[in-house]
């Protein structure tokens, strides 16, 4: 079998799943939403989410094993949650793949091909690396047929999408999203690729399952400030394979990289990061209605939706036919040339703008 799979652990976010499921009715998914929850919920929500048609498997909270640093150090609180994720790997005799899907996401297109197309990589495990916390990560890309070398035993990779490091100054330069807008050519170091795990294609394995756990009592957890994103992306460092941007349209692409990135008329499902939008008081919704705007669209009448999608690439059309229109590559190469020229005769450029404006 296969399936989607999202996470719900406190009821604020049931309006989130409810959208992401009707949302997946919507684009005609063929497969099911799995809801993983935890005691906590009401009994209210479960009965909603069935009648919505989700299955509903209750598990309880995780917590990962104590390691050997110090106690986690969590960016945010909610994140402490998260570790939850990780029980799906544990489902191996169910199921030969899944795709997790964040509950504050929104499916716009069919991505149906993440599901029914198979995950044909193999990567190699080695369990020492991740202690030295080192380049290779624990997972060593080489053929499966080398997984005996060094001890490493070949083990499944998964598949998601590159994170916008944009809104986190200090990770500015490692944003790839910049350096892709500025040169197309430029290939991303994969010692410095780092994913989102809001979306996440992965085959289920018992084994896998048990070498994360004991990869986590064997790591310092206070490292972990984003949870279980930040230990997969050191789990499966250089052993993920890369998917399109608008697989997991998060908003950092958006408001860093709309004119350079962001196309309405690609976007397959859009990741309402921070500020969610059944939270319109929060202000750091503002410079977002438009996203928010389809949300709630999918929240309360799914099939305006197309609609509203529409009307939002339209509009978004003309924006960017007012913006000023970016030298080509030969013009581009042409004014390098002339101000290399000029540069090299000892002239300030300076001396001849007209200050006017």
């Amino acid at each position: 079998a296969r399936a989607w799979v999202t996470l719900l652990t406190t009821e604020s976010y049931a309006k989130g799943v409810l959208a992401l499921s009707r949302s997946l009715q919507e684009v005609e998914t063929d497969f099911p939403l799995l809801v993983i929850v935890t005691p906590m919920l009401p009994q209210h929500v479960l009965q909603a989410l069935r009648e919505q048609g989700c299955e509903v498997r209750l598990v309880e909270p995780t917590e990962p094993p104590s390691g050997t640093g110090g106690p986690p150090n969590y960016a945010c609180e909610r994140f402490a949650d998260c570790w939850i994720k990780l029980r799906m790997w544990e489902w191996e005799e169910e199921f030969e793949q899944l795709v997790y899907l964040d509950a504050d996401m929104l499916v716009l297109r069919n991505m149906d091909e993440l599901l029914s197309d198979d995950l044909d990589c193999a990567g190699v495990l080695k369990p020492t690396a991740l202690l030295r916390n080192d380049t290779a990560g624990p997972l060593h890309s080489e053929e499966a047929g080398d997984a005996s070398q060094d001890g490493g035993s070949a083990v499944q990779i998964i598949r998601a999408v590159q994170e916008c490091f944009c809104p986190v100054r200090e990770r500015r330069h490692l944003c790839p999203y910049e350096m892709l807008a500025a040169n197309p050519h430029v290939s991303v170091c994969e010692e410095q690729a780092y994913f989102n795990a809001g979306l996440m294609v992965l085959q289920p394995s018992k084994r896998l399952a048990a070498l994360m756990q004991e990869a986590l009592s064997e790591s310092d957890l206070s490292e972990f400030a984003f949870a279980e994103q930040d230990f997969l992306n050191r789990f499966f460092r250089g052993n993920w394979e890369r998917l399109p941007w608008h697989y997991n349209a998060h908003k950092a692409i958006f408001a860093c990289h709309r004119d350079s990135v962001w196309d309405f008329a690609t976007v397959k499902n859009v990741h309402y990061t921070m500020a969610k939008p059944w939270d319109l008081k929060h202000p750091c919704n503002k410079g977002f209605e438009g996203l928010n705007s389809l949300w709630w669209a999918a929240y309360a009448e799914p099939a305006t939706m197309c609609r509203v999608l529409f009307e939002l690439h339209m509009k978004d059309k003309k924006r960017r036919q007012r913006l000023p229109k970016p030298l080509g590559v030969e013009e581009s190469s042409a004014l390098g040339q002339a101000s290399d020229t000029v540069e090299s005769s000892g002239v300030n450029l300076n001396d001849n703008v007209d200050r006017s404006l």
